[in-house]
């Protein structure tokens, strides 16, 4: 959150919020305060097991209008 007030114009409205996706209640209140313009992780996944929990959350969150971008950090 700190990094999106330092680096965003004050006239944009952007919005930062930690989501652990194996939480099923913190994913349900996410979903309750969309529709989601964009969602954006990063340095997400550091095992392969984790991925198919992290992909079902992004998609329960989505909708056809949302914009998912997915990184990673290189080491």
């Amino acid at each position: 959150d700190a990094n999106v007030r330092a680096n965003a114009p004050a006239a944009q409205l952007l919005g930062t919020e930690r989501l652990c996706w194996n939480d099923a209640e913190m994913v349900a209140a996410a979903r309750a305060r969309g529709p989601w313009d964009l969602l954006v992780a990063a340095d997400v996944v550091f095992r392969t097991s984790d991925t198919l929990a992290l992909l079902d959350t992004l998609e329960s969150l989505a909708d056809a209008d949302t914009e998912i971008l997915v990184a990673r950090g290189v080491c």
